[in-house]
């Protein structure tokens, strides 16, 4: 069965690095030319907050450039960084710091005898803040302050202690020296802004609205700005309106895992990656084996946030990494492919060709055989899939595409492949994004899906063999599934006009639209494995401009350049998620091994892209049931602004999908049947759980093109998912 008793901590035994790993046995017994040197990338130890990463500079408490005032004692400490400690008690004690760069990070001891300090940095406007460095442990090597968005100048910060009877710390300061953390202008073009706000704490990997107010994010485990427990978090819960942040304390190592929402609400993320460690003793890292994990996440809708992720360890039995999770039309997940170790390029020796259910039944099979994953080898994980309304799904895997029939028993593969046009790879580790177009009952939900970017480049080479300069496709194609299943394959479509993308992000609009944002004009995924990485990046050339596919439009004239402009790099591990809000949000990228600052860096800063009815007057509504039944009719209690067109009415009915590596797993779109009258808009429900698998959906009444926000509900009876 899937889910399994064996709850126990696993500690790895595999050091945690990026190097090229043989694709088969040609590469493992070949070598690189000799001017080439693949380089061996480790996580520095021990796991603290404190780092000092290429493009910043770390100043010990010892250095002549600190300034002391009042009483103070400079400590041997082994704890400490470089083993020495500045500590003082006196109330009147403070310390300053003259510094040239775009960010400052303090860092000291917490613990129960540490109190309140006052900071100032001399910035523009000026920085006053209080900070606590209570806690009920001891704990060294600390960020108890840090400004990172800072214009490049500069800058003196004083930290005042203000705690009588507790005492004050520094053991060092860390600055960023570049300007490459310098916040983009707010830029706006025809009624669109882009606009940067917020940090995540945590580099964003994975992304997913899990209610009206709140999204959670995982990461790898990495030297993030946001601590937990003493060490540093890899997840988090991120306040979409205040962007508040707050550390989730995992357990598993949640790198390159994939999640779904089930039909009660509750969402699952599966997989991940083996433990960061040091040695085959070591747990320096506060993680453990990942590939067989399991984190659970019970419905949180309140605007607080309670949400609370349930880690389970070794929780299934099947490992896997880079795996796809679907949520099918009995509300249960399948979860899809993926790899059982940490490789830049899937390959046979290591290749996970199945599927697995979850929840599954006590002495059901672990996993069912798909012999489609082996024959798209090698460039073949984070497959995109499909819930389709015959209930069946539909899974593209590198250049090929299937038809897959889970309800059978056993699962089965129809025999037809569907091969994308001119042999563009579209899945990691050269991923296209992918999305189905909406549905409606206009053409009894006939489907189409949309497949932008990906790569040319043979993907049976040695890691050395390929370049991060191999320029990505502009490739657009359709493919259209009529309502009996039946299809004429695929379908070149407009390509995109800005030119090539790997690693794109597709988010679907309440108004129809596709955005496309993120990604890189040349190379691939991954960090450190190509013969020539910018920085330890396998791309370059960021895409820096959103655009918009509009489906509706005749061929030729589907998209549209926004003209807004970001000035941070979104590559490998970026994110983007549709929000409640009706904006979308962007943030992620990371392509390297560890936290970096030097190009390019890993990002915290959150962006919103922001459509022209973001800045309209929009229509508003109440009366949405917590549970919505299939084949209901339900109204809602509707108040439309002066001037809006009220006889163009649509009621979107969104699923905002799990983003991570350009894959946006279970992203939908539904329109409902509606009718607005005088203030009540009548609406039917989707007729079955084929035009939506149940599950979470969030509902936006777009009036003349201008979206409400959305609230939630659930599509559905709410029970749980069978076991299969």
């Amino acid at each position: 069965m899937l889910l399994s008793r064996r709850h126990l901590p696993v500690w790895g035994a595999l050091l945690a690095s990026r190097v090229a790993v043989a694709q088969n046995t040609t590469c493992n017994e070949m070598k690189p030319p000799s001017n080439i040197t693949i380089p061996v990338y480790a996580f520095p130890q021990p796991f603290l907050p404190f780092l000092a990463p290429e493009g910043t500079q770390a100043f010990d408490d010892t250095d002549s450039a600190i300034t002391y005032n009042g009483n103070w004692t400079g400590t041997v400490d082994a704890t400490a960084v470089n083993s020495t400690l500045h500590v003082s008690s006196d109330p009147a004690a403070s310390v300053s710091f003259t510094f040239t760069g775009t960010g400052i990070e303090w860092f000291g001891v917490t613990g129960p005898d540490r109190g309140v300090a006052q900071v100032s940095l001399n910035s523009t406007p000026p920085v006053v803040t209080t900070v606590d460095a209570f806690s009920n442990v001891t704990n060294e090597q600390q960020r108890i302050f840090d400004n990172l968005t800072l214009p490049f100048d500069t800058y003196t910060i004083t930290i005042q202690n203000t705690a009588l009877g507790f005492a004050l710390s520094v053991d060092a300061f860390v600055v960023t020296l570049a300007d490459v953390l310098a916040p983009p202008p707010i830029t706006e073009a025809d009624g669109w802004t882009l606009i940067e706000r917020g940090l995540t704490g945590v580099s964003a990997m994975q992304i997913t609205v899990v209610s009206p107010t709140h999204a959670i994010i995982f990461d790898k485990v990495e030297h993030n700005y946001a601590s937990i427990g003493g060490h540093p978090a890899w997840g988090v819960l991120y306040n979409l309106n205040t962007d508040e942040v707050t550390p989730f304390q995992l357990e598993s190592n949640s790198f390159c895992a994939s999640g779904s929402f089930l039909s009660n609400g509750t969402l699952i993320s599966v997989g991940g990656n083996p433990a960061a460690v040091i040695d085959t003793s070591d747990n320096a890292y506060h993680d453990v084996n990942g590939l067989q994990s399991l984190r659970i996440v019970e419905p949180c809708l309140s605007p607080e946030g309670d949400c609370f992720v349930l880690d389970m360890v070794n929780a299934t039995d099947v490992e896997r990494w880079y795996p796809t999770v679907l949520r099918v039309t009995d509300g249960s997940a399948l979860i899809i492919g993926g790899g059982t170790e940490n490789v830049y390029m899937n390959n046979i020796t290591i290749n996970q060709p199945s599927v697995s259910f979850f929840p599954s039944a006590p002495g059901s099979p672990v996993s069912f055989d798909m012999p489609f994953l082996t024959r798209t080898l090698n460039a073949n994980l984070f497959v995109h899939a499909f819930s389709l309304p015959n209930e069946r799904a539909f899974i593209i895997s590198n250049t090929q595409s299937i038809f897959f029939d889970w309800g059978a028993s056993p699962p089965q593969e129809e025999p037809t492949e569907y091969p994308l046009p001119n042999g563009i790879r579209v899945t990691y580790p050269m991923p296209a994004t992918a999305l189905m177009l909406p549905l409606s009952s206009a053409d009894n939900y006939t489907t189409t899906i949309l497949v932008c970017g990906g790569s040319d480049m043979f993907d049976m080479l040695c890691d050395w063999q390929y370049s991060s300069q191999h320029p990505a496709s502009s490739q657009c194609s359709r493919i259209q599934i009529a309502p009996d299943g039946t299809t004429d394959g695929w379908q070149l479509d407009d390509p995109m006009p800005d030119g090539a993308r790997v690693m794109p992000d597709g988010v679907m609009l309440p108004t129809g639209e596709v955005v496309i944002v993120n990604g890189a004009r040349s190379g691939f995924s991954g960090f450190g494995s190509v013969i020539d990485p910018v920085g330890l990046s396998n791309a370059d050339g960021p895409a820096l401009s959103p655009i918009m596919y509009s489906p509706d439009m005749p061929a030729g004239q589907r998209w549209t350049q926004l003209g807004v402009r970001s000035e941070i790099p979104r590559l490998y591990h970026s994110v983007a998620t549709l929000t409640p809000n009706g904006n979308i949000m962007i943030t992620g990228s990371n392509p390297n091994t560890d936290r970096e600052v030097r190009k390019f860096p890993a990002e915290y800063r959150v962006e919103w892209l922001n459509p022209p009815y973001m800045a309209a007057d929009r229509p508003t509504y109440t009366g949405l049931a917590a549970v919505t039944g299939f084949g209901t009719t339900f109204t809602l209690d509707v108040d439309v602004p002066a001037g809006l067109n009220t006889s163009d009415v649509k009621v979107s009915l969104m699923d905002l999908g799990f983003s991570t590596h350009s894959m946006h797993a279970n992203s939908r779109l539904v329109y409902l049947d509606c009718s607005l009258e005088g203030s009540t808009m009548t609406v039917e429900a989707p007729p079955d759980a084929g035009v939506y698998p149940p599950g979470p959906g969030y509902v936006f009444v777009v009036v003349d093109g201008v979206a409400s926000t959305a609230a939630v509900t659930l599509i559905g009876d709410g029970a749980a998912p069978p076991a299969h």
